[in-house]
């Protein structure tokens, strides 16, 4: 039972370590700094001493910033925006001259039967006259002679002309009659002709239209790929492409029930165009135009078939929706996020992290390539102790060489020694500070201090220095220090005492004071020799 419950409680506080783990967040976007869980404020980015932090970039833009590896950690998050395989395949544009040829054709058929009725009917004009005479004529009496003077008309023919013109006229009446069955065949079949290319003309609007939007899907996913495009280029194509896709919106609800219908009615109408017997007549004797209508109606399947295999498993409802995407995609641009897989931990007085990235702004260098750039985050760090040195100026008080002077006293053959005023009560002294401080990222550091120094007046004095010491400001340039010193100084022998009557014998006056260390008091102003070697430790984050 120990065991289980001491087993839960490391695992608890191994989660609790883990969860606790603070992340520094750089928003690549917005170019700003923060370090979850706690939201830090800008103005204290400060890291703490020994800590261990997860470095996380957000918001890169796949627009306009290569992909990313991350030094020790080689993983490529990158992937395209859209597969290139989603460009769907465009059909070749549709021939218009189908229809043009074969409304060129009858309306040719109609001219030469036209012109070949009219030149029959001359000859047949040219023998009537021959047989009626010139002041008769009605040319439709010699073709189709009313009942009341066929008999006349007939004899006539049997009396003025030759057994040949009777023949030849004979044929010219019948020939006239079968252009005049096919001037009528063709008409109908020119109407139904003009009926059927009008409605192939529908079809194929309808249908470039469904082309067009296709066409906007494959554009944006070349320009979604196409990663040599500056931030200002891809401004102007999307000005244009939001322009056709608001035209898109506009029509999309329309677009395939219209190219539906359009398609239903020329099924329709070249049934019955197929089933009419003038139609048969004039196709059965004519090739070229029996083979342009099969080519107008493969050209009206072929689009039939692209649109259905557009439609097909919800492709076109799809298709809208993922030009809209493209759309906000192109416009907003596609973020991804990546995380440095190995944990940070400040050792030093600062923590730096420099993110290196490819900027894929075109034309910038001369090749053309992506540009090598990159970012530096520089944090102070504080907790932890650290090492300082410093030299300038101390002051020091209390010591100093005392100096006494002999008197003769009141009593026979003694004298006493009195302790002459010192007028120099602050000593200058040049030393060198070594400190010990907290690391607090404030404007003001506190550590203890110690170190040496020589009096300026005798430098062969060492001074000894004990305190506490304030480092001043953010660039840590200059120090202040105060505390306890000691040196040695000239002070009365052992054997005197102050005030005292001694025998005058016993007092050796080039010899009453001797090397002795005593405590004093010193303030010292040094400046700092470590402020501008800060140790630095750091990662890279770098790309390809």
């Amino acid at each position: 039972m120990k065991k289980i419950v001491l087993l839960s409680a490391i695992s608890f506080f191994i989660a609790s370590v883990s969860f606790s783990q603070k992340i520094i967040t750089y928003d690549f976007k917005t170019k700003t700094i923060t370090v979850d869980p706690e939201k830090v404020p800008p103005e204290k980015f400060v890291l703490e001493y020994n800590t261990t932090y997860g470095l996380k970039i957000t918001n890169i833009d796949t627009r306009l910033y290569s992909d990313f590896s991350i030094t020790p950690d080689q993983r490529n998050f990158f992937e395209p925006i859209v597969p290139a395989s989603f460009k769907i395949p465009e059909t070749a544009p549709i021939k218009d001259t189908i229809g043009t040829n074969l409304t060129a054709q009858i309306e040719n058929k109609e001219q030469k039967i036209t012109d070949g009725s009219s030149s029959t009917l001359k000859e047949i004009g040219v023998l009537g006259k021959k047989a009626l005479g010139n002041g008769v004529m009605n040319i439709m009496n010699v073709i189709k002679p009313d009942k009341s003077n066929e008999k006349e008309i007939t004899n006539n023919i049997k009396s003025n002309l030759t057994k040949e013109e009777q023949d030849r006229l004979a044929k010219l009446i019948k020939q006239y009659e079968a252009e005049q069955k096919m001037q009528k065949k063709i008409a109908d079949c020119k109407t139904l002709i003009e009926k059927l290319t009008e409605n192939v003309k529908s079809v194929t609007g309808s249908f470039q239209e469904i082309e067009n939007i296709k066409r906007l899907n494959n554009q944006l996913v070349s320009i979604l790929n196409d990663y040599s495009l500056s931030p200002e280029m891809i401004t102007e194509e999307l000005a244009s492409h939001e322009q056709n896709y608001k035209k898109f919106l506009e029509q999309k609800d329309r677009v395939l029930p219209e190219f539906n219908k359009n398609y239903k009615t020329f099924k329709d109408d070249y049934a019955a165009f197929s089933k009419d017997t003038n139609v048969i007549s004039v196709l059965n004797a004519d090739l070229e135009m029996r083979m342009s209508v099969n080519a107008l109606v493969n050209s009206v399947e072929s689009m039939k078939g692209s649109v259905d295999e557009l439609v097909k498993n919800d492709g076109y409802s799809n298709l809208t929706e993922s030009i809209q995407n493209m759309i906000i995609q192109l416009k907003n641009g596609v973020f991804t996020d990546i995380s440095f897989p190995d944990p940070i931990k400040p050792t030093k007085d600062q923590m730096f992290i420099n993110i290196e990235y490819n900027e894929l702004k075109k034309g910038k260098n001369a090749g053309g390539n992506a540009v090598a750039c990159k970012k530096t985050l520089t944090f102070d760090v504080k907790g932890g102790v650290q090492i300082a040195f410093s030299t300038g100026l101390m002051v020091t008080t209390f010591l100093y060489d005392r100096k006494y002077s002999v008197y003769p006293s009141t009593q026979k053959d003694t004298s006493i020694i009195k302790k002459d005023k010192n007028h120099n009560l602050f000593q200058p002294t040049i030393g060198a500070l070594m400190h010990i401080l907290f690391r607090t990222n404030h404007s003001v550091t506190g550590g203890f201090t110690w170190g040496i120094g020589a009096n300026v007046s005798a430098i062969s004095n060492l001074t000894i220095f004990v305190g506490l010491s304030m480092v001043l400001g953010r660039e840590e340039r200059f120090i202040l220090s105060g505390g306890l010193a000691a040196a040695p100084v000239d002070y009365l022998k052992g054997k005197y005492s102050l005030d005292t009557p001694v025998k005058t014998s016993d007092i050796d006056q080039t010899s009453i004071v001797e090397k002795a260390f005593r405590p004093g008091i010193f303030v010292g102003f040094t400046y700092n020799l470590t402020s501008q070697k800060k140790e630095e430790s750091g990662i890279s984050v770098k790309g390809k």
